[in-house]
């Protein structure tokens, strides 16, 4: 199987699980974080531990009553005068919302409810700074310091997000009227068990070796990353039963789903659906079915673990390690920028960052064009010709009021620019991913052509003017940008 950075392709991005919030992640952590983590009370360690042990309850408990809500329907366990049931209605002690089931409503009360008791119990009065918090999440009060309330918000929160996001992959719609055989029927509810398995295991085992970590077990050194994947089949931590828990979560879905459905056609429940599948001439297959599940439902292993323990996270160190799309040195975002704070990748023709393509994105990629915004050319170059232009607002105009274009954003440029290293796809990296007029390095981590002072395509009486301006002191330049003549010098001439 291939690294998980190329097993993540636009079609995940586009559905996948943010458990991170807009705001900086700023905490009191180490420097180097990973293995540096700060010395804890015992009364800081029981929070940090309870904030593992009952988001994970939490959701296996909410995920577990939401399987067997749709396990009553795929298997027709409702009487037919039953009122409607709909298994993945908001249910929280705050709200009358119900599923339509009173036992599973009651369970998913009962989850929240364990939740908050524990997180309150065990985190009331604990400095949360000195874990790392608030960290990656949202600060429900910002103006005041990040308390057990918040904190119990931020889990609850992050909790359903990833719950919802499992058992949304897990089950389609079913295609028109169509009766599933008993076949089908076992084969639908087999595929959902058997893949939300996947990160309630490794989420465990990488936690629980980093709790270790904190409690500084002489069986866990410095030299154990436990967040560390090779490869999916071979993680190589460092810690051989971390390892191993790993890699039975990885093979406990590439081993089982494709046993649960030796002889079912997988579009009769409702596949490909989340799944990508360029294929549109041949039947969904099996194989693209596990792929589909063991990608999803690792996709977000490591960012949810980042929000558990934020100061563990590698993400803003620089590099891009195996679970990131994209790492530009910091955990800072602005818009029209590539890498959110939890490294994860915008989309293509959001530069505000909101999950639509619509007018303001339009209006946002105009200014850009003419050096009024920065923005990332894999955003907001949707015309895919390496340059922010007007063309680009106007094809972002287009496909807001859903005309047949296609946005076309450059799959070829880095996803590491702006880290200060000069890495792959990269012709420099200035150590940032904001370009101004006349840099050398654009903010696609591209050289700039020579006489090309606003990176426009084209040398023009503009960059002229402009270079003239450079000649004289009044306007910033590189010389390989504004030395047209190669003289060493950037003159009248």
């Amino acid at each position: 199987m291939a690294l998980l950075r190329n097993l993540r392709t636009s079609a995940f991005a586009a559905i996948a699980l943010t458990v991170i919030g807009a705001a900086a992640a700023q905490a009191d952590c180490p420097s180097g974080s990973g293995i540096q983590f700060p010395e804890l009370t015992d009364a800081q360690f029981k929070c940090q531990q309870t904030t593992l042990l009952a988001t994970l309850d939490f959701i296996t408990a909410t995920t577990n009553a939401r399987q067997d809500c749709f396990s009553n329907i795929i298997f027709n366990r409702y009487p037919t005068d039953h009122d409607p049931v709909d298994c993945m209605a908001q249910v929280t002690n705050d709200s009358p919302g119900t599923t339509g089931d009173p036992d599973i409503d009651r369970r998913l009360r009962s989850a929240e409810a364990d939740l908050s008791r524990r997180v309150l119990v065990n985190c009331t009065n604990v400095d949360l700074s000195a874990l790392g918090f608030p960290g990656f999440c949202d600060d429900a009060t910002p103006l005041t310091p990040y308390t057990a309330f918040d904190h119990n918000l931020c889990l609850l929160d992050h909790g359903k997000r990833l719950s919802n996001y499992i058992l949304d992959v897990e089950h389609p719609p079913y295609p028109g009227d169509y009766v599933l055989t008993p076949p089908e029927m076992q084969c639908a509810d087999d595929v959902a068990r058997l893949a939300a398995h996947l990160p309630y295991q490794e989420i465990d085992a990488r936690s629980r070796c980093i709790l270790g970590q904190i409690t500084r077990d002489l069986a866990l050194p410095p030299k154990i990353d436990c967040l560390r994947e090779v490869d999916p089949q071979y993680p190589n931590t460092g810690r051989g039963i971390t390892d191993n828990n790993v890699v039975e979560a990885h093979n406990h879905v590439l081993r089982s789903i494709p046993n649960a459905c030796p002889t079912v056609n997988l579009e009769n429940i409702g596949f490909p659906h989340r799944c990508e599948f360029q294929n549109g001439n041949s039947v969904f297959p099996l194989p693209a079915l596990t792929e589909c599940m063991f990608n999803t439902h690792h996709a977000d292993v490591f960012r949810f673990i980042d929000v558990m323990f934020p100061c563990s996270s590698k993400c803003g160190n620089g590099y891009l390690n195996v679970e990131e799309d994209c790492d530009d040195g910091d955990n800072l975002w602005s818009p029209g920028e590539l890498c959110h704070r939890d490294c994860s990748r915008a989309l293509c023709g959001d530069p505000n960052d909101d999950g639509k393509v619509n007018i303001i994105d339009a209006l946002y990629v105009l200014r850009a064009s003419v050096g009024l915004e920065t923005c990332s050319l894999l955003i907001c170059d949707v015309t895919g010709d390496h340059a922010i232009r007007a063309a680009d607002a106007l094809r972002l105009l287009q496909y807001s009021v859903h005309l047949p274009v296609t946005l076309n954003c450059a799959t070829d440029l880095s996803t590491t620019c702006g880290n200060g290293y000069l890495e792959t796809l990269e012709d420099c990296d200035d150590g940032d991913t904001t370009y101004v007029r006349g840099d050398y390095c654009d903010d696609a981590c591209l050289g700039v052509p020579c006489g090309d002072t606003d990176r426009n395509g084209r040398v023009s009486v503009a960059d002229a003017q402009y270079i003239l301006f450079r000649a004289v002191g009044i306007a910033p330049c590189a010389k390989a940008v504004c030395d047209v003549t190669g003289n060493g010098t950037v003159n009248s001439t």
